[in-house]
């Protein structure tokens, strides 16, 4: 195995100890890698305001490397990344809310979305039965202006849709996107726990 002097600690190491670097000759940084954490930290508190301002001038020229880079932050140190962004949000409370309601306010579609999942998810659960996240198909019905019943065929707004179970969760239909259908609020409350047979012949009775 190849060895390598760290010019900084003076202490010699396994190449793979140190930075690539295409300048020097050997094609490996001059200090090892556990210097170059060492004296990046002492540069950061000596000079703070003038590395940060480089940083986010960086951040802002490129905007599709930053975003990598902090992915691939996020994704080799899970653990380490949540706790200082759990701690970066204590600090700017304030902040945070207000970042979080502006984008309530221009998401309400990603937000209706996100809590249809977890109340489905979270009825599923307690059923004990099978589920899927079918948000996207969800998104997709909401796009529409106009929706048809799927029992009266009757058109409606898409702002008064429901989502039915075919098969209702309470007698073991599964939560997935294939057991769910749109329907208008006076067809989903009076279908209620009947499967669509059922309610075919309810509607065959109440017609009478």
């Amino acid at each position: 195995m190849n060895m390598k002097k760290c010019t900084c600690c003076a202490v010699t190491k396994l190449e793979e100890e140190f930075y690539k670097n295409k300048a020097q000759n050997d094609g490996l940084s001059c200090f090892c890698k556990n210097c170059v954490k060492i004296e990046g930290k002492k540069r950061y508190q000596n000079n703070k305001e003038r590395v940060l301002e480089i940083n986010q001038s960086w951040q802002v020229r490129n905007p599709e490397k930053y975003k990598e880079a902090h992915r691939k932050c996020v994704r080799n140190k899970p653990e380490q990344y949540k706790a200082t962004a759990k701690k970066w949000a204590i600090k700017n409370a304030d902040r945070v809310s207000k970042k979080r309601k502006e984008w309530v306010r221009k998401n309400p579609k990603k937000v209706k979305a996100s809590k249809d999942r977890t109340r489905h998810k979270r009825r599923a659960r307690l059923a004990i039965v099978e589920h899927e996240d079918y948000s996207e198909h969800l998104a997709d019905l909401r796009d529409n202006l106009f929706f048809q019943c799927t029992y009266c065929k009757g058109i409606f707004p898409i702002s008064m849709m429901e989502i039915d179970h075919k098969i209702p969760i309470s007698r073991g239909g599964p939560d997935i996107k294939e057991n769910i259908t749109p329907a208008c609020k006076h067809c989903n409350s009076q279908k209620n726990a009947k499967t669509p047979e059922e309610y075919k012949e309810y509607l065959k009775v109440v017609s009478y």
